[in-house]
C-alpha cells in the first residue's frame, strides 16, 4: 500500500532541488573517479541486448526456420500391431478359426496437384 506525503510547494522545490544536486554530485563523482558518462548510442545498444521482445521474436524466427526446414519432408510411418477375436476362456490361438493377427504399416502422404 502505497501512502503519498503532502508538502506544501516550499517543501516541494526543497525536494526537487536536493535531488537535482544528488544526481549532479553523483554525475561529479563518476567523471572525477575515471567512469565516462554512457553514450545514447551505448545506451541504445545496451536496451537493444536486454529487450525481452526482441529476444522472444528470435526465438519465434528460429523456431520458423526450423520447421521451413522440415515442411517439405514426409512424416515418419505408423507400425500398427493387433489380435482380434481371442478366446477369453482360454486364450487358444488354434481354439476359434476366427482368432486373427493384424500388422499395418501406415504412411501419410501429402494431397497433390489434384
Amino acid at each position: 500500500m502505497f501512502t503519498s506525503i503532502q508538502l506544501p510547494n516550499q517543501g516541494r522545490m526543497l525536494a526537487i532541488s536536493l535531488l537535482s544536486l544528488a544526481c549532479f554530485n553523483a554525475f561529479a563523482n563518476s567523471a572525477q573517479n575515471g567512469v565516462e558518462a554512457l553514450t545514447f548510442a551505448q545506451a541504445i545498444k545496451i536496451a537493444q541486448k536486454n529487450d525481452p521482445w526482441l529476444s522472444g521474436n528470435r526465438h519465434k524466427e528460429d523456431a520458423i526456420m526450423s520447421m521451413s526446414k522440415v515442411a517439405e519432408t514426409l512424416p515418419d510411418p505408423k507400425v500398427s500391431i493387433a489380435m482380434a477375436n481371442v478366446p477369453t476362456d482360454g486364450y487358444d490361438f488354434n481354439q476359434e478359426g476366427m482368432t486373427q493377427l493384424k500388422v499395418g504399416v501406415t504412411q501419410m502422404f501429402p494431397r497433390g496437384d489434384s
